[in-house]
Parts: structure tokens; sequence; C-alpha cells
């Protein structure tokens, strides 16, 4: 009989050390040269500047009751209209056209 297997794995190899979590940090940057103090003045402009718009009428938070408007004058009754113009009675159909009588029977011969 064979021999039974192990129920457990062995354990794994060790794995090797892990890589420092702090990396040295670079050199600092040399500091920014300072900027001129004294800035060159501003070139004058060319052109005057335009009036300024007058400025809109105020707004008005109620509307101006609107004026009354005159009564509309009274229309005439409508005209009575005049009656229907008889119709004329419609035009008689021509009789239909006579059919031409049909086509005799070809003879049919007595060997079939």
């Amino acid at each position: 009989m064979p021999s039974p297997l192990p129920l457990s794995l062995p354990a794994p190899p060790p794995l090797p050390s892990p890589l420092p979590l702090s990396l040295p940090l670079p050199p600092p940057l040399p500091p920014a040269p300072p900027l001129p103090l004294p800035l060159p003045p501003a070139p004058p402009l060319p052109l005057p500047l335009p009036a300024p718009l007058p400025l809109p009428p105020p707004l008005q938070l109620e509307a101006p009751p609107a004026p009354a408007r005159p009564p509309a004058p009274a229309r005439p009754p409508p005209a009575a209209r005049p009656p229907p113009a008889a119709r004329p009675p419609p035009a008689a159909r021509p009789p239909p056209a006579a059919r031409p009588p049909p086509p005799p029977p070809p003879p049919q011969s007595l060997a079939s």
C-alpha cells in the first residue's frame, strides 16, 4: 500500500528583503534669480476712451395702466344671401354600345 500524501504543503522559501520605503531625496534646486523690481512704464494709449453710454431708464415694477379703448362701433346686420341658383339637370348619358356577338366555337374534328 502506497504511503499517504502529506496534507500540508511545504512552506515557500522566504522572499528577498523588500526595498526601503524612503528613497534619498534629490539635492534641492538652486534659488531662482530675483526679478527686477522697477517695471518699465506702460506705453500711453493711442486713442482716447469713448464716452460712457447713458444708463437705461429704471425698470418699472408695475406696468402702467393700459389706456381705455373706445367701444367698437355696432356692426350692421349681415345682408340676406340670395337663394342658390337652380342646378341644370344632369346630361343624359348615351346608351352603352352593343357588344359584338361572341365568335362561333371552332369545329371539333371527329377523329379525336
